[in-house]
């Protein structure tokens, strides 16, 4: 992460400028968020964690930790034509929202996600952290707080064959 901290931050600056209106109206819709500020709030903090996700290592995990920015993610993800069009403009590809499965994840491998996503927000954003992930960030992540996770790996299966299509 350390040689990609430019390029983390040039994405997290050109996500910014994306018009997401369709997902604060989503957000405030579906109970998520007090009004626009609120929504804006929550959803800078998604787009935090979304440029941070282009950038994992290999065989490292980075953890979404706080259930407001996994509820933006999820009003990015229910706009569907807009999602597609959003991760394609901006990333290239889908960023896929993959929840954590407590039940096949060793924790260990929770562990080192936790450990390797404070280190990594706190070297990308420094002072210019989202405050809800910069509250995370400051008082420790409890592995019981971790809703889904990025890894970076070589991945040549088509999305239906993710869903057992063939």
């Amino acid at each position: 992460m350390k040689t990609r901290k430019n390029e983390a931050l040039a994405l997290y600056k050109k996500l910014k400028k994306v018009n997401v209106g369709v997902v604060v109206a989503t957000l405030i819709k579906e109970g998520h968020a007090c009004g626009q500020e609120d929504a804006l709030h929550q959803i800078d903090a998604c787009l935090q964690w979304m440029a941070l996700a282009q950038f994992v290592e290999p065989n490292k995990m980075l953890v979404m930790f706080d259930r407001k920015i996994d509820n933006a993610f999820h009003a990015f993800v229910l706009n569907t034509r807009f999602y597609a069009g959003f991760c394609e403009k901006a990333f290239g590809s889908f960023l896929h929202h993959d929840p954590l499965d407590v039940q096949t994840t060793p924790i260990d491998e929770v562990k080192c996600g936790i450990e390797y996503t404070i280190t990594s927000f706190k070297y990308v954003y420094g002072s210019g952290m989202n405050p809800l992930i910069a509250e995370h960030v400051s008082r420790g992540i409890s592995v019981k707080a971790i809703t889904c996770l990025s890894r970076q790996c070589v991945d040549n299966e088509s999305p239906a064959a993710h869903a057992g299509i063939s």
